[in-house]
């Protein structure tokens, strides 16, 4: 099994359902790849951005990470999921995790919090929820290792579980080196 290995837009495919799986396996039954699988911007596009409303969603996408790349915002890992991630041909929204940490280095707590307070607007999810149609969470890569392990694990397990079809669904997530080829 690869963890967080790129996955080839080809051994990508959705269930009768219309999601992805949570598990991939070979054809001889050997589990290959499991949920949340790491792909390339091009395979989001070629996958989850086959008409107007989702290819105006995936473009939302791009700006959002463009603005918060061209701001004081390093995005190390993005995970997506819910009806985006899936054949709906209607999605609401896209769910996602942004993991970040500051571009500038952050030396003690009160220069924190004088960061995170000159750049609350970057951070403000109502406002994002309406101009980009996202509903995202943010998660500072700030503190010890485990707990963005922990906020991952809980982000995952909420949005691999299809209410429609009370089952299991994969997810994917881009990273940092993917992100730098959005606009190509």
């Amino acid at each position: 099994m690869e963890y967080f290995n790129e996955v080839p837009f080809e051994e990508l495919s959705f269930n009768k359902k219309g999601l992805l799986p949570s598990l991939i396996h070979n054809e001889d039954g050997v589990l290959k790849y499991s949920s949340p699988y790491e792909i390339s911007w091009q395979s989001l596009e070629l996958l989850f951005s086959h008409n107007t409303l989702r290819k105006k969603l995936s473009d939302n996408l791009c700006i959002l990470i463009s603005d918060l790349q061209n701001s004081e915002i390093h995005i190390a890992r993005i995970f997506i999921g819910g009806s985006f991630i899936s054949t709906k041909p209607d999605p609401d929204d896209l769910d996602i995790l942004i993991f970040w940490h500051p571009k500038e280095r952050i030396n003690n707590r009160q220069e924190l919090e004088g960061y995170l307070e000159s750049n609350a607007h970057l951070f403000d999810k109502e406002s994002i929820s309406k101009k980009y149609r996202i509903q995202v969470h943010f998660h500072g890569l700030l503190g010890p290792l485990d707990t963005a392990i922990n906020i991952a694990s809980k982000w995952t397990i909420l949005n691999s579980h299809s209410r429609e079809y009370d089952c299991l669904r994969g997810i994917v997530s881009i990273t940092h080196s993917n992100l730098n080829n959005i606009n190509n």
